[in-house]
């Protein structure tokens, strides 16, 4: 029912009541829900406003007044989740909830790319794919570029900082997103009596052959050359202008529709060819699909041959899609369930709409059909969006396979879009906001081979560019807990793509086992190999975008002694140290598995952000390379020390409890020397602080260790050629280097040899030879 207010309390005009709660502990408090929430405490004989227009999103449709605390109180509206502790007066707005239900979506070039849509009664938004920061990505960095009902919105294609984007009723505006500055540019009609329908979801379209050319729909079609400054009509009425669907004002017969929701009759898509710029495809509420090939000048409408390969008369034509590959192709969305009917509608022509197919239907996909992309690059790859989810067409829309692989099984897929650059699939879904299916090459490799693909035992796919970028720690919250949303941020590092399918009997002497990938700088040097247990299908894995170390690393600790020296792989498992970063360049990658091969590529970008000199960072990679040298010496030391600990623990455990003199004098030296051992390892370690610790343990007292490790620290973080600190601090190193050598020569030629003679006196030898350290082995 509806309730007219008197316009004290709660408005001035009617309003609809969505629901009417009462409080189960007060029989004379009500809640009502509608654009703001009102409050009764005398039965409903007056109501205040509990909830006005701001703070709290209005449009109310859920309420909750827990039982045994009606202070408690819980609110869903329009814009997410409100939560009351005190009967209403102040609110708690739920930001960890990922909802959104988006018209549309775009996206930019931005390194790393943005991406656009609008919200449902939230806005219009822009937002990053991903984040060269800590953490996921928070809400806190998306920005509203226009407020109202969300639909369509786009960067301008040579500079994101500008941009359009749309609310309802055809408004429509130039956004700036730096100042937040916004020029209203909605086309207007030269005939002062002519109204323009606008679809409460218009059409706007970029024109790809001019950068500063857009496209936008009312009945007619609308072209502005000077980004909406101004506009020029170059079409007649493309819809049926039927009248009977023009009678808003008449709408269910109780009260006229104020919102542009009800507008029929208007055109819904719009796509210029990417191919040819005469031709451009629009489609209309009520069941034209309109197509010119001479920039406007004259028009067709297909829609009798559309009603021919089986789409309803006047279904709704939200999304036209023109080929990226030939002019006279189209792909065309249609559904119909506001007519009762949900069934799959889907179409193609290939000869500018004479003719057309129908490439879906009940019995390929569920739900009704909401969005369709082809692939830029393969065009036997085809995705396509429906009411309950995502399918993907391997051989160009003649199968299709659902896809259920880290995107929700069933949820509304109303529009996708795919960013050229990191063949990215990013999708806006109706209930599940924003998606991203990162790098779809994969996926175009199984489309451009097909079931040939399936006999092949390896398959190298090319990798996106990797980016060395520097990380920040976001704004705000360093540990937010669980209040804060953030959205999966997308890894870093080198992105290595490839496809097995593994024989089912490998020849003799061949095992397909792990696959092996070696990575080549562009003067033919093996900078890094990666190995990896393979699943069968598509496989990932990530480089760090390092190259190995230079020289091994041997060291194994100290044993049983204490501040061990760490270092090394263990078992059999495959292990290469890392070094230095990779320096910017092409790489060449050849993966391995079994007897097969297969290569591609990979190119590493330095922060784009960060302006950098390539003689400086090739002077920090030799730096680095010495100082992998140096330690890798001083490992060799530490993993002698860390072989006399185990010599000396098998000692005593073999004579602990053993009766007699003689047992009794080997323990007491073994144990002499164990701690004497200890003794010597404090020339590596520094002194340790002796009886048991609390807390994070750090090496409070500088230390050999810490001489020899600080060049890495410093040079790690420079930009530039190592400077003096560098140099003073790697000279210090190799001081402290030499001075750790010799006293481990002095104490393995001397005391550790008249231990040995001893021990192997009275048993047989457990000993290993030790050799002279220096810098040079």
């Amino acid at each position: 029912f509806r309730m007219v207010n008197d316009g004290n309390d709660i408005g001035d005009r009617p309003f609809y009541y969505f629901e009417i709660h009462a409080d189960p502990k007060n029989e004379n408090r009500l809640y009502t829900l509608y654009s703001r929430v009102g409050m009764s405490e005398d039965g409903g004989r007056s109501f205040q406003q509990l909830l006005p227009y701001s703070g709290v999103h209005p449009d109310h449709h859920a309420w909750y007044i827990n039982p045994n605390n009606p202070n408690l109180l819980m609110d869903g509206n329009d814009g997410g989740f409100n939560v009351s502790r005190d009967g209403g007066a102040t609110w708690y707005f739920s930001g960890a909830i990922p909802v959104g239900q988006f018209y549309h979506v775009n996206v930019d070039n931005d390194i790393p790319y943005n991406i656009y849509g609008g919200l449902q009664d939230n806005g219009t938004w822009v937002g990053p794919s991903s984040v060269w920061k800590s953490g996921g990505i928070r809400n806190s960095y998306w920005q509203e570029l226009l407020f109202g009902d969300g639909f369509d919105a786009m960067a301008h294609p040579t500079d994101s900082r500008y941009g359009y984007a749309m609310s309802q009723g055809g408004n429509v505006a130039r956004f700036d997103r730096e100042t937040g500055h916004t020029r209203t540019i909605r086309p207007t009609h030269p005939d002062k009596d002519v109204f323009l329908r606008f679809n409460w979801n218009a059409a706007m379209a970029q024109n790809p052959h001019d950068p500063n050319s857009l496209y936008y729909a009312s009945q007619f079609l609308h072209r502005s050359y000077d980004r909406g400054d101004t506009w020029e009509i170059i079409s007649p009425d493309l819809t049926t202008n039927d009248p009977e669907k023009q009678k808003q004002s008449e709408t269910g017969g109780l009260t006229f529709d104020i919102t542009g929701a009800e507008n029929h009759t208007t055109i819904l898509a719009i796509a210029p060819s990417p191919v040819d710029k005469n031709v451009i495809w629009v489609g209309t509420d009520d069941g034209n699909v309109q197509v010119t090939r001479d920039n406007g000048q004259t028009w067709t409408n297909t829609a009798a041959a559309l009603q021919k390969a089986g789409m309803p008369k006047n279904a709704w034509i939200p999304q036209v899609q023109a080929s990226r590959y030939n002019a006279g192709e189209v792909w065309v969305i249609a559904n119909n369930y506001r007519r009762n009917d949900f069934s799959a509608y889907a179409f193609r022509s290939k000869d500018y709409g004479q003719t057309w197919e129908r490439i879906v239907d009940d019995k390929k996909v569920w739900g009704f059909t909401l969005s369709i992309i082809q692939d830029p690059k393969e065009p036997n790859l085809v995705f396509l969006g429906t009411e309950y989810g995502l399918y993907v067409s391997f051989d160009n829309a003649k199968t299709w396979n659902k896809w259920t692989h880290g995107y929700p099984e069933a949820v509304s897929t109303y529009d996708m879009v795919i960013q050229e650059r990191e063949a990215d699939l990013v999708i806006g879904t109706f209930g599940r906001s924003f998606w991203v299916l990162d790098d779809i090459r994969p996926l175009r490799a199984y489309a451009k081979e097909g079931t040939a693909i399936k006999n092949q035992p390896l398959v190298a796919v090319a990798s996106p560019d990797a980016y060395q970028a520097e990380t920040i720690q976001p704004a705000g919250e360093r540990f937010p807990g669980n209040a804060m949303y953030e959205g999966e941020n997308k890894r870093g590092g080198g992105w290595l793509n490839f496809i097995v399918n593994t024989p089912e009997k490998a020849p003799e002497g061949v095992k397909y086992d792990s696959v092996k990938v070696e990575i080549f700088a562009q003067n033919g040097e093996k900078i890094r190999t990666l190995m990896t247990k393979p699943n069968e299908g598509v496989n990932r894995m990530y480089w760090n975008l390092d190259r190995k170390s230079v020289a091994p690393m041997t060291g194994g600790g100290f044993g049983g002694g204490r501040g061990g020296f760490g270092g090394g792989g263990g078992g059999n498992r495959f292990f290469e140290p890392s070094g230095g970063s990779a320096l910017p360049g092409t790489y060449r990658l050849v993966y391995t598995y079994g007897d097969q091969t297969s290569e591609t590529s990979i190119t590493v970008h330095f922060d784009p952000r960060i302006p950098i000199n390539m003689q400086d960072l090739i002077a920090k990679d030799n730096f680095l390379k010495d100082l992998e040298r140096l330690q890798a010496s001083v490992g060799k030391v530490t993993a002698e020390m860390g072989k006399a600990n185990q010599t000396v623990d098998k000692i005593i455990a073999q004579y602990r409890g053993v009766e007699g003199q003689e047992a009794r004098d080997m323990l007491k030296a073994a144990n002499d020397m164990k701690k004497r051992l200890e003794e010597v390892q404090e020339v590596y370690t520094g002194p340790q602080p002796s009886g048991p610790g609390q807390g994070i343990r750090r090496n409070l007292f500088p230390s050999a260790s810490t001489w020899i490790f600080a060049p890495r620290q410093y040079i790690n973080s420079a930009l530039t050629a190592p400077t003096a600190t560098e140099m003073m601090l790697m000279d210090r190193a190799k001081s402290v280097a030499n001075e750790v050598m010799s006293a481990m020569n002095e104490f393995f030629s001397s005391e550790w040899v008249e231990f040995r003679k001893k021990v192997e006196g009275s048993n047989a030898s457990i000993f290993t030879d030790v050799p002279t350290f220096s810098m040079d082995n």
